[in-house]
């Protein structure tokens, strides 16, 4: 399978991995080939002595990186901030815990999914959310966020993804920096989890 990624920089000491993921269509792909993809350009998950950063193009969903990771290693606890999530993303999460690839998952999501946000489809939408997490087990947290982070605890490792990216599917550029560390983990879960009402 060829990638369509262009080298943007690499550096040594610590190790930078800088890639452009670019669709040369605007249509919509799966969540699958997402995760594809990105798992071909990520042949391993950084460690304490690496971090990647990646810009994507149309049409790229923040779900691989949670999919690559539930790949290779149990994921004790998922953690994400975000102003809005996906159906598709939210659906992709509930089939992973219940396979056991997830063992507990948090979204601190913004007031735009909450019920009774302005608009029907909002509304609609609300309910299949509200439906989707309440039969998977994921516990949610509405509230006025605008940061876009996924923390993912596994046995051996902390994975932080800071993101510009909601997580759902836009055309947008998007910027995606990806770090294994037990200290910026913390940090996060502190400052965005924790003061939420969090685990």
């Amino acid at each position: 399978m060829q990638i369509p990624f262009v080298d943007v920089e690499v550096q040594e000491s610590p190790v930078y991995v800088s890639k452009l993921i670019e669709r040369k269509r605007k249509r919509t792909r799966s969540l699958y080939y997402e995760a594809l993809l990105l798992e071909e350009l990520m042949e391993k998950m950084p460690d304490a002595d690496s971090e990647f950063h990646i810009i994507t193009d149309k049409g790229f969903s923040a779900i691989a990186f949670v999919q690559v990771v539930a790949k290779r290693e149990i994921i004790e606890s998922l953690t994400i901030s975000t102003w809005a999530i996906g159906m598709k993303q939210v659906t992709a999460i509930a089939s992973l815990m219940r396979s056991g690839r997830i063992q507990r998952t948090l979204v601190n999501v913004g007031t735009i999914m909450g019920k009774g946000a302005a608009g029907a489809a909002v509304n609609k939408a609300y309910e299949k959310f509200d439906t989707i997490c309440e039969e998977a087990g994921i516990n949610v947290v509405i509230n006025r966020v605008h940061a876009k982070i996924i923390l993912m605890k596994t046995a051996t490792s902390w994975y932080v993804v800071e993101t510009s990216a909601n997580f759902n599917e836009n055309m947008c550029r998007e910027q995606f920096s990806i770090f294994n560390d037990c200290e910026l983990y913390e940090f996060y879960r502190q400052a965005l989890i924790t003061k939420v009402g969090g685990g």
